[in-house]
């Protein structure tokens, strides 16, 4: 059964009026802009400078920061949205890339390479390149991740087919096939996603949940290869979920979403112990580390403050629990304590089983 619970009466989000999006031509290592509401496209500047050969695709951080990744040479690293500059930050040290995608709660870059096994995670401190595994498709030509984290893209060959990819398998699951030719998709702040067309140099609008593409309309402006489209995001106080202490008995809360204004945190509860009679999840306002050793529970802790408690009926559903959080920007800034438990006898004298704690701090993007 899933639990819900609210600070106030839940509001809906307001949307920006408009967002800014751009493509990047790989035949002419040029920069664009693009009118989401007709797909037309102005260009911006060259972005052949600083050694960027191909840009393979486009994505922007939290930062509203614009990525791109070199398809042969492997240079990662920013171009500047006014001027076209790029500036290489970080080496892959391997060329074949064909999609990178901002990943806004694993706080972290994912790429496609044309060469299997094809799906990599980028840590965007240290600027490591960690395989991920092989997606088990034909060729990733764009990668987008949504407001949730989850990873889409597209199977050039199959034809042309939207997929939903696992962050820790790699393995694409097919969603339908969509519109031939898409080499660049971006989700907008509703949660559209949208993809560039190198067959016919247009934009579409793509439903997720048949793959069917929908026109908006011709690029122009000399487009001939949009190999890369981003949305840009909206700059503002970033949501994160930080975990911290250490669970017992095998419990893990994590941060499926990140507590968004107006949006749903979801938490996912894992690893419950054999014996597990029922579970509870603990929400406060205050963080704690507070040993249970004493009260027959050795290696356990309490995490946070337990102002709210709700009771998880098993098996634990996937969320755990959804938190609706008001759309309202009093919030941003306020962090959330949240921790799980398992009522298991026989597992220590208490009884109890218990997980790491969570801090969910609430933003607005």
């Amino acid at each position: 059964m899933q639990t819900h619970h609210a600070f106030a009466p839940f509001l809906l989000a307001a949307l920006a009026s408009a967002q800014n999006a751009y493509l990047v031509d790989s035949d002419l290592d040029q920069l664009f802009s693009v009118d989401l509401s007709t797909g037309a496209a102005t260009l911006i500047a060259s972005t052949a400078n600083n050694g960027l050969g191909t840009p393979a695709d486009a994505t922007f951080d939290d930062a509203g920061v614009l990525w791109t990744i070199d398809l042969a040479g492997g240079e990662v690293g920013p171009i500047d949205t006014t001027t076209g500059v790029f500036t290489p930050v970080f080496q892959t040290g391997q060329g074949g890339w064909q999609g990178m995608a901002w990943d806004p709660v694993g706080q972290v870059f994912y790429l496609a390479n044309q060469t299997n096994p094809d799906l990599y995670v980028l840590d965007p401190v240290s600027g490591t390149t960690t395989l991920v595994g092989d997606t088990g498709v034909s060729l990733i030509t764009a990668l987008a991740c949504d407001a949730g984290g989850n990873l889409w893209g597209i199977d050039f060959f199959s034809p042309s087919a939207l997929v939903l990819i696992d962050k820790t398998t790699a393995a694409a699951t097919p969603i339908g096939n969509s519109v031939v030719g898409i080499q660049g998709l971006s989700f907008d702040a509703a949660g559209v996603l949208y993809g560039a067309n190198t067959n016919d140099d247009s934009l579409y609008r793509i439903d997720i949940a048949t793959a069917a593409g929908v026109l908006v309309g011709a690029n122009g402006a000399g487009v001939t290869f949009a190999k890369g489209f981003a949305i840009e995001r909206a700059v503002g106080t970033p949501a994160t979920n930080t975990p911290y202490g250490s669970g017992c008995g095998g419990l893990t809360l994590s941060g499926m979403t990140r507590p968004i204004t107006g949006t749903n945190w979801d938490l996912a509860l894992t690893g419950t112990p054999a014996g597990t009679v029922v579970g509870v999840l603990a929400l406060g306002t205050t963080g704690l580390n507070v040993p249970l050793a004493s009260l027959g529970a050795p290696g356990c802790s309490l995490y946070t403050s337990p102002d709210f408690l709700g009771t998880l009926f098993l098996p634990i559903p996937t969320p755990a629990f959804t938190l609706a959080i008001p759309a309202s920007a009093s919030f941003v800034g306020i962090s959330v304590f949240g921790q799980g438990g398992a009522l298991a006898p026989g597992f220590n004298a208490l009884g109890l089983a218990t997980s790491n704690g969570l801090e969910g701090t609430i933003g607005d993007v």
